[in-house]
C-alpha cells in the first residue's frame, strides 16, 4: 500500500477531519490533503509525528511493502502536541506579559506626571542660587521639610523631585518671608 492510501486509512481509522489533523501537526488542512492525494510527501518531522499519533512504526509509513502491525499498542490518551507548538504558546504568553507591563509601566509614568502637574499647578516657586524650587504647600514645608512634595524645575521644561538639604536653609527663610 502506498503512503497516500495509509495516511488517509489511519487518519479515517482514528476518526479525523483532515482539519483536526492539520491542527494537530501544525500545517495546513491543504497539506493534509495532498498527502493523502499523493501531490506532496510529508517532511520526515511530520512522519515521525504522524508516527506517534497513529501508534505506527515508522517503517510501516515509509516503506510501501510493510504491513501494518497487527496488534497496536494502548493507546495513551491525547496525542501529544508538537513541541515547536507549545514554544509558540510560550512566546505569545510572554510578548503579551511584557506588552502588560510596559503598559503598566506607561499608565504609571502618566500618574506621575498627572500629579506633579496637579502639585505644580498650587505651587510656590521660589529662586535659590539660580535654582528654580517649586513646592506645593508652603505652609506644611515650613513646620516639616520633608514632608510635602517639592520638584525642581529642569531647563527643559520637566520637573523632578527635589529633596531639601541643610545647605537650602535660606529657602526656608524666604518661604517663611512671603
Amino acid at each position: 500500500m502506498e503512503l497516500k492510501q495509509k495516511l488517509a486509512d489511519l487518519r479515517k481509522g482514528k476518526g479525523l477531519t483532515q482539519l483536526e489533523l492539520a491542527e494537530m501537526l501544525s500545517v495546513s488542512r491543504q497539506a493534509i490533503s495532498r498527502w493523502e492525494v499523493g501531490t506532496a510527501v510529508p517532511t520526515l518531522d511530520n512522519l515521525v509525528a504522524l508516527s506517534n499519533l497513529y501508534h505506527v512504526p515508522l517503517d510501516y509509513l515509509v516503506h510501501d511493502k510493510v504491513e501494518k502491525p497487527s496488534k497496536a499498542p494502548e493507546e495513551a490518551g491525547r496525542p501529544q502536541t508538537k513541541p515547536r507548538r507549545l514554544i509558540k504558546r510560550a512566546a505569545l504568553a510572554l510578548c503579551l506579559i511584557a506588552a502588560g507591563a510596559l503598559m503598566a509601566t506607561a499608565a504609571w509614568q502618566l500618574y506621575q506626571n498627572y500629579q506633579v502637574r496637579k502639585a505644580v499647578e498650587r505651587a510656590v516657586v521660589v529662586d535659590v542660587d539660580g535654582i528654580r524650587i517649586i513646592t506645593d504647600n508652603p505652609q506644611r514645608f515650613q513646620s516639616d521639610p520633608d514632608e510635602p512634595h517639592s520638584y525642581r524645575m529642569n531647563p527643559d521644561g520637566t520637573y523632578e523631585d527635589y529633596s531639601l538639604t541643610d545647605s537650602y536653609q535660606s529657602l526656608l527663610d524666604q518661604i517663611t518671608a512671603r
